[in-house]
């Protein structure tokens, strides 16, 4: 049997390097979350919608080939300038090596787009922050907003409103009015619901 000090101490395994490494990882995830929180917040006040991170096809999306494209580069630049060089690089001049660490950059930069998404709509969309709570097995019911809550939430339905009506236009084969003027219309319409 052991002593009980024995048993108590802090196992030799544990050792004072991993243990530094360890308080660094967490001050830089620290330094990481207010970096991503004042990102997002810049974003938010610019005007950027949480639809701005869905692909262009995709239903609701408010991003153009453009806006996606800008946002990918943005994130590749975070990993260094080798992944915008790997990424510009046609297969045909990689390595197998290579290639497969271009496809996993384009997963790990598509999944940071996924999360930069889900950001922006939890800070945007009340009725998905709520319903991410209740997933999680929060303990109360979702409850009804009041006040600016339930202003916000009303902005959110209206600027969904707006972007599925420019969506449906858009998809009309032969319209009998003036699609690229209605979707301006109803760009102008998001900017002034994205302003109040």
């Amino acid at each position: 049997m052991k002593n009980a000090n024995e048993v108590k101490a802090i196992p030799t395994r544990f050792t004072p390097k991993a243990a530094e490494l360890l308080g660094k990882i967490t001050n830089k995830e620290e330094s990481a979350r207010k970096a991503a929180q004042a990102a997002y917040d810049q974003m938010v006040s610019d005007g950027m919608l949480w639809t701005d991170f869905l692909t262009v096809k995709a239903e609701g999306s408010t991003a153009t080939p453009e806006l996606r494209e800008a946002l990918l580069r943005a994130r590749r630049k975070g990993f260094g300038a080798w992944a915008q060089k790997l990424y510009e690089t046609p297969n045909t001049a990689l390595s197998k090596e290579d290639i497969a660490k271009k496809n996993k950059l384009r997963t790990d930069v598509n999944k940071k787009i996924t999360d930069d998404m889900k950001a922006m709509r939890r800070r945007q969309d009340p009725e998905y922050k709520a319903s991410l709570s209740t997933a999680k097995g929060g303990a109360r019911a979702p409850q009804q907003p009041t006040g600016q809550a339930k202003a916000a939430g009303s902005a959110a339905k209206v600027l969904e409103s707006i972007q599925q009506a420019a969506k449906r236009a858009q998809a009309i084969e032969k319209p009998d009015f003036d699609v690229v003027e209605l979707v301006n219309l109803l760009a102008k319409a998001q900017q002034l619901v994205v302003k109040h």
